[in-house]
């Protein structure tokens, strides 16, 4: 978890006009809006809250807004819980009585919330301090992190620092890899998280000492090999063009990682090709030379492959669970980026439920389908790819796929077409040869139903019956007769 303290002054609560344009364009929601008069609630203008925020006056503090942002990696954490943090984080910067607003965001590929307040106490109308705020929101995020999940950075970053380690510079490859930063300063180690200086160690004081555990070796090198022939080595880099920095990964190297808790780091300079690699075994606690394992070529294929960071946390994000949700993802990112993607750049991943919100998605992504009758709004939602005579349905907003057959069931995927006409990007639409009962025959042609031909009638959802046969009419009209 990230948390932010937004700098910018104003004394209009411009934070607040952001976030209702976000709410506005549909790329945010309100999550929260707390200790605010009766009449301010969900429906009202950013006018109105803007004005109630203002009318708190205290004309000696010049920075009235208080703004800040909870950012999670990807999807890890749902909208709901980043909600809960903010709450819990609003009551220990001393907020908690404050009015304030939470706000969504889902327009990048971090799920991350904004918060905006006043530091003018609306009890007292004293000024809040913002004195070491950064720090202190630091501070607070860890507490909020060990409360919910029994993260506690102390105790997590003493078990790193017994770990087996020969060096300085593997020392501080180990710690940057569990994301901490390190610099050395006046024959100290400084060891940082999130902006706060967690431990400053003596140089003179870190103990090294030569891994020589042979039979660990033996049985890593095995590991090696079996996922070797499982997934791919090749290596490509991938940039950042915030940072201008690079990085070397591979689909090996992160199953290896989230599999077996051996995490491989790449020797390079800039952009130059790696020259060696680190290996760090979280299951024994050690760091070895990698090459005394295996040599780096021998274990790695490196491609002249580049990628842009941004558009990589998004191949991330999917879940692809085989290689036909892996060919038709391709197929539908190759065709919207209108570029060429290797498949070993589309990493495979161990479970179906990568993060908690992932059934939430599902849902989202099935009422989507269901309930909306605008089709410009659906296409703007979802994407339709066929590959392998199955329909896949890819939600655009929360980077997921899913199976349409899956998703809707055997009964309502009945009603869609079973290849996907080609049009341009962006107006995918399914086709179905169907029958269709005698009411419906009136308002949807049996030759030739669409997608878009069900939302424009009506909700889809009003369609979703299994296709009435002959035979089954003939039933009817028998026991009609009877009676």
């Amino acid at each position: 978890m990230i948390v932010k303290i937004l700098n910018k002054s104003s004394q209009e609560f411009s934070a607040v006009r952001y976030n209702d344009d976000k709410v506005n364009k549909g790329t945010g929601e309100l999550m929260t809006l707390k200790n605010l008069p009766y009449h301010i609630n969900a429906s009202s203008s950013q006018g109105e809250v803007k004005d109630y925020l203002k009318s708190i006056k205290n004309d000696k503090v010049k920075n009235k807004q208080f703004h800040a942002v909870l950012s999670t990696e990807k999807r890890l954490h749902s909208k709901e819980v980043l909600a809960v943090m903010a709450d819990k984080f609003m009551d220990k910067m001393g907020y908690g009585k404050q009015p304030y607003l939470v706000v969504y965001h889902n327009d990048t590929d971090n799920n991350h919330v904004h918060i905006v307040s006043t530091r003018v106490d609306k009890d007292t109308l004293k000024g809040i301090s913002d004195s070491y705020e950064k720090l202190k929101a630091q501070s607070a995020m860890r507490e909020i992190m060990q409360e919910l999940y029994g993260v506690n950075q102390d105790e997590r970053l003493d078990k790193l620092l017994t770990y087996t380690f020969s060096n300085l510079g593997q020392l501080e490859k180990l710690l940057t890899s569990s994301g901490y930063q390190t610099n050395v300063r006046d024959n100290a180690l400084n060891i940082i998280h999130n902006g706060v200086l967690l431990k400053s160690l003596s140089l003179d004081s870190i103990n090294y000492t030569e891994n020589r555990d042979e039979q660990r070796k033996k049985q890593i090198y095995a590991i090696l090999n079996r996922y070797m022939s499982t997934y791919s080595n090749n290596v490509f880099q991938v940039f950042d063009q915030r940072t201008q920095k690079t990085a070397y990964v591979s689909e090996l190297q992160k199953q290896l990682r989230e599999k077996m808790g051996i995490d491989i780091n790449f020797a390079y300079k800039d952009d130059k090709t790696p020259f060696g690699y680190l290996l760090i075994d979280h299951k024994t606690n050690a760091i070895f030379k990698g090459g005394d394992i295996m040599k780096m070529g021998d274990l790695f294929n490196f491609t002249s492959d580049k990628i842009d960071k941004q558009f990589f946390d998004i191949l991330t994000n999917y879940n692809i669970f085989n290689n036909e949700i892996k060919s038709a993802l391709k197929s539908y990112l190759e065709s919207q980026f209108n570029c060429e993607i290797k498949d070993y750049m589309l990493f495979g991943q161990a479970t179906k439920v990568p993060y908690p919100i992932y059934d939430e998605t599902k849902n989202i992504t099935k009422n989507f389908i269901e309930n909306y009758k605008d089709m410009r709004f659906l296409e703007s939602k979802i994407a339709f790819v066929e590959n392998e005579n199955k329909v896949f349905v890819i939600n655009k907003s929360e980077h997921k796929i899913f199976d349409l057959r899956e998703l809707v069931g055997e009964q309502h995927y009945n009603w869609y077409l079973r290849k996907v006409n080609d049009g341009p990007y962006g107006s995918h639409h399914l086709k179905q040869q169907t029958q269709v009962s005698s009411l419906q025959q009136t308002q949807v042609d049996s030759k030739n139903v669409t997608l878009s031909d069900l939302l424009t009638l009506n909700s889809a959802s009003d369609y979703f019956s299994p296709a009435v046969t002959a035979e089954e009419d003939e039933q009817k009209r028998r026991k009609r007769k009877r009676r």
